[in-house]
């Protein structure tokens, strides 16, 4: 290779390099930026129950934290539970009813393979047979859906969160088909999201998954771009709400509070 091409690769090589250099240089500088962020609940959750009761049990005092499947509101439990242990006896009496088909048609097919009975009969004992499967088959199903109910005559919190909001007390009759508004309003506790406003020209270098720290006071947490807005916030022309997503395990922080973002 002689040195006048040589020359000129380099020269080629260098100039790209200085290109991209730029390039990350410029990203870089817009990304370290700190943008000014208010902090938000990631997830807010509205409990009510599709079974209908009478309250016996209420345990969400507004503010307070409470862990994954503890009970905030009980309704009584006795005619779920009385379903459930009739239904399970019916269900018993299915089963012996269904085997008993089953070994029916097993000696009525004998009897039919050695001719001694008509094609009649044959078909009579499939029926029963199939009869006795079927009405086991309900059985299930009902005795599944009366332990829902049973299940869900408690509300259960479905993560660790706070209490917000809660619209029941004890003694209360929940008629669940005309239940207009929520029992208990939660939001999760372990994590929340920082809210930025970052503008047009900004948000271009972002996308879902984009790593970032978000600052409150002395503190910093790592997290993660979790939504990015298509419409401007309201008021504005270009600007649009970027949410941080971080965990803050039984650290206390309330919706509302200022914080800092800086993506990385």
């Amino acid at each position: 290779m002689n040195m006048a091409l040589f020359s000129l690769m380099a020269s080629r090589a260098l100039t790209l390099f200085i290109v991209v250099m730029v390039s990350v240089l410029t990203a870089s500088s817009v990304l370290a930026e700190d943008f000014n962020a208010i902090l938000q609940w990631h997830r807010t959750v509205s409990m009510g129950t599709p079974v209908s009761g009478i309250v016996v049990e209420v345990d969400a005092q507004i503010g307070k934290r409470v862990d994954e499947g503890h009970v905030l509101v009980r309704l009584s439990d006795k005619v779920f539970s009385s379903r459930v242990d009739a239904l399970k006896a019916k269900l018993k009496s299915a089963r012996n009813n269904r085997d008993e088909s089953k070994r029916e048609m097993e000696r009525t097919q004998e009897l039919y393979n050695r001719t001694l009975i008509s094609d009649h009969e044959l078909e009579l004992a499939k029926i029963q047979r199939d009869d006795g499967e079927a009405r086991y088959q309900e059985a299930i199903a009902v005795l599944t859906q009366a332990e829902s109910d049973l299940q869900f005559s408690a509300i259960r919190a479905p993560f660790p969160a706070w209490v917000t909001q809660r619209n029941v007390e004890v003694g209360q009759t929940i008629i669940s088909k005309l239940q207009a508004e929520p029992l208990v309003v939660l939001v999760e506790a372990n994590r929340m999201v920082a809210r930025a406003q970052i503008s047009n020209s900004n948000i271009s270098n972002l996308q879902i998954g984009h790593k970032a720290g978000v600052i409150i006071g002395e503190t910093v947490y790592q997290g993660e771009v979790a939504q990015i807005a298509v419409s401007p916030s309201q008021g504005t022309t270009d600007e649009y709400a970027v949410d941080v997503l971080f965990e803050v395990a039984k650290k206390v922080y309330r919706a509302g509070q200022p914080a800092k973002v800086r993506f990385l």
